[in-house]
């Protein structure tokens, strides 16, 4: 395999500048210096005067921060030609820091009226522009989610904070979590694979895999962190217990088990019906999304194939690399594990649309055309799977319909009650005595 073309020097250098060379050619410092300082002088702008010229000093701040990104994109492509792979790729890393707008300028676009509105859309067109061309610069062939999965979180960024501004309370607490939701779930089950045109070795490899991880890692803490902007500069109160089923349902993308992810379900579930009974249908639509997923996009585990030994080097320590990491690939599931997702999914579509204004009575009344509609969709999918189990979803909510029934005609007060557990106990009498009269000589002892 071809070696890396930052080693494949015509002559090594002279002992004196080898130290040299490496520390400010191949790993230039001075790159991270300068992002920091020119972030340091935006925030200190944002301070100044220059902000307080209302909007022509915000859209100047911004400008600058898009054209040293627009520069950093520059660099990259400049040091691809000069086959300096390593400084490249800081430069690549950098460019992808001020991709998560490190200016907050999407937060305060909303408070300059059109001019905003205008500015938010040419930072989204530009940073799919920025991601595109540093793809083609950095000689990577990536897949659809790659280039899809961060447009999708620059859109949420630009768009977000101008829905916030006239919702209410209530619809900016589940659009932050619906949001977030969408967001991080398009990451985790999507493959996002990138792979260089330019062959690598297999130190290359290893560092243009954590640099990836770095970037996808870097993106989420920064859309958090936006989150959390969001939440502390809404004029209503945002509710952010959501996030713990969210996280909840999220994290089932690394359950090895069908079983785990049933219960992190059942366990989000029993949370909002319990403690947070209402945002209990969002959580339930959720949860069908989280279902279907895994239905369609199953995480599972290949089997990995045996690394080939790293070339030796005098700054490289063979012995301390960990070992391969597992190889994961997201696949349909088996035809018994959908149709168990399946019904699943049709529960909780159900539970979503019966609870979507829940205040946590849970002895509500039903709605007539959602039960009809259930009874249509369960028969489609019996048929369709060549199984009974979806019938399980309407056979619960008859029970839970039964029991309100029940709870409605039963006695209120004290003495009614015990009189109606006494009159239990005479009828569950009676109907085993006729149920051993009636099949006695079944008996085998008999």
């Amino acid at each position: 395999m071809q070696a890396d073309p930052d080693d494949a020097i015509a002559s090594p250098p002279p002992p004196r500048l080898a130290l040299l060379h490496r520390w400010f050619i191949q790993y230039n410092p001075l790159y991270l210096v300068s992002a920091a300082v020119v972030l340091w002088g935006m925030i200190t702008l944002q301070r100044s005067g220059l902000s307080q010229l209302g909007t022509h000093g915000q859209l100047a701040i911004t400008a600058i921060a898009e054209a040293y990104a627009w520069a950093l994109v520059a660099g990259v492509a400049l040091l691809m030609q000069l086959r300096l792979r390593r400084p490249a790729l800081m430069l690549a890393l950098l460019t992808a820091a001020f991709q998560a707008d490190l200016t907050l300028h999407t937060e305060t676009a909303p408070h300059l009226g059109i001019a905003g509105a205008i500015a938010s859309a040419l930072w989204v067109g530009s940073a799919a522009a920025k991601l595109w061309l540093l793809v083609r610069a950095l000689k990577l062939r990536v897949a659809a989610s790659v280039i899809a999965v961060p447009v999708l979180g620059a859109g949420v960024l630009a768009a977000l904070p101008w829905w916030l501004r006239g919702a209410s309370s209530t619809a900016g607490s589940r659009g932050i979590a619906v949001v977030l939701f969408a967001v991080f779930a398009a990451a985790l089950w999507t493959r996002r694979e990138i792979a260089s045109k330019v062959a690598l070795d297999e130190w290359g490899q290893r560092v243009a895999a954590r640099a990836q991880h770095a970037v996808w890692i870097g993106w989420g803490v920064m859309l958090l962190l936006h989150a959390s902007f969001w939440v502390t500069h809404h004029p209503g109160f945002i509710d952010t217990s959501l996030a713990v089923p969210v996280a909840a349902l999220l994290a089932t993308r690394f359950l090895r088990r069908e079983l785990g992810v049933w219960l992190a379900v059942a366990a989000s579930l029993g949370l909002s019906a319990v403690m947070l009974p209402q945002w209990f249908g969002t959580v339930a639509a959720l949860a069908a999304v989280t279902l279907a997923l895994h239905a369609l996009r199953r995480p599972t585990l290949l089997e990995a194939e045996p690394a080939a030994s790293l070339a030796r080097d005098p700054y490289r320590d063979e012995a301390a690399w960990p070992p391969e990491p597992p190889q994961w690939a997201l696949l349909r599931a088996s035809r018994p594990a959908c149709v168990r997702l399946g019904t699943g999914v049709l529960a909780c579509v159900y539970l979503a649309c019966w609870s979507l204004d829940h205040s946590g009575a849970w002895w509500r009344h039903h709605t007539l055309w959602l039960d009809a509609a259930l009874l249509v969709v369960t028969a489609l999918a019996s048929l369709r799977a060549g199984t009974k189990l979806p019938w399980l979803v309407p056979a619960a909510s008859g029970a839970q319909l039964a029991s309100a029934y029940v709870h409605r005609v039963l006695p209120q007060s004290h003495t009614g009650q015990a009189l109606a557990w006494v009159g239990l106990g005479f009828a569950l009498l009676f109907a085993s005595l006729l149920a051993s009269y009636r099949w006695r000589r079944s008996d085998p002892g008999g």
